[in-house]
């Protein structure tokens, strides 16, 4: 179920919108709406909706304003905004905000559903990305410490060698890549590569590369559309029995089990 308010200062649109459009055919319910942008922030912070349907001109702060506040306290909700045909480029560059549609009055049934499928979608990918975070918590904690670098892409490194062999190894993780390669790539000797790269990061080029691919399948089987075959290619492994024994061993799971967790 969807959890969704709407905030529009004309009543007769507000009102309509709750009571005519089909909310349940796509899992949706109405959780709350207000007149205005100070009193649908404050509805926002009370309920934590997945969804926003926000006009973009209301009385004591715009739409604009509204989700930008709402983002600015965590609000992690898909925002549908409604805006006059005058407004729509307005709207339409206020890309920051993470507007998952935009809506022009008047509105059409057919658009609103439209918009409202695609704001379920991206619900639904955050909560796979959140549920991909729960299951890492699963782990212990020298896994949890070991992964969440590399899932949150949170790493610090002061040499620029290391840096380089890591922004290759993020770019061509999906190729048949040699730690020779990178070494060429970035004019130093495989020998010296191999030895800054330990020093800096506390382990091989290899083991960052098995690591970071891992990180990678983890955020793939999130999506069930693909096989595990498929998601062993998409991270450099051609062989999916190895791909699988690499991600047991670092997982401590197969790849159908840590899919097969619930979300």
């Amino acid at each position: 179920m969807y959890r969704v308010i709407i905030i529009e200062d004309s009543k007769l649109l507000r009102l309509g919108m709750i009571h005519t459009l089909a909310w349940k055919d796509y899992d949706c319910e109405i959780v709350g709406s207000a007149e205005d942008g100070i009193s649908g922030l404050d509805l926002i912070r009370n309920v934590h909706p997945d969804i926003i349907i926000t006009d973009i001109r209301m009385p004591g702060m715009t739409g604009l304003e509204l989700a930008e506040k709402a983002r600015e306290d965590g609000c992690n909700a898909s925002i549908i905004i409604i805006s006059g045909f005058d407004d729509f480029e307005y709207a339409k560059s206020a890309i920051g905000i993470g507007v998952v549609e935009y809506l022009v009055k008047p509105l059409q049934d057919e658009d609103v559903y439209i918009a409202l499928q695609k704001a379920c979608r991206e619900v639904d990918q955050k909560r796979k990305i959140k549920g991909l975070e729960e299951r890492i918590n699963l782990l212990n904690e020298s896994r949890i410490t070991h992964f969440q670098k590399y899932i949150n892409g949170r790493i610090n490194i002061r040499n620029e060698y290391a840096q380089g062999a890591v922004e290759y190894i993020h770019k061509h993780y999906a190729e048949n890549i040699s730690m020779g390669k990178i070494a060429e790539e970035l004019n130093i000797s495989e020998s010296h590569l191999s030895k800054v790269f330990r020093e800096t990061l506390n382990m091989t080029m290899g083991e960052y590369l098995t690591n970071y691919r891992i990180s990678e399948a983890c955020k793939i089987l999130a999506d069930s559309k693909y096989r595990i075959n498929e998601v062993a290619v998409k991270c450099g492994y051609n062989d999916q029995h190895y791909f699988s024994v690499i991600f047991k061993r670092i997982m401590g799971m197969t790849p159908n089990e840590f899919r097969n967790q619930k979300v």
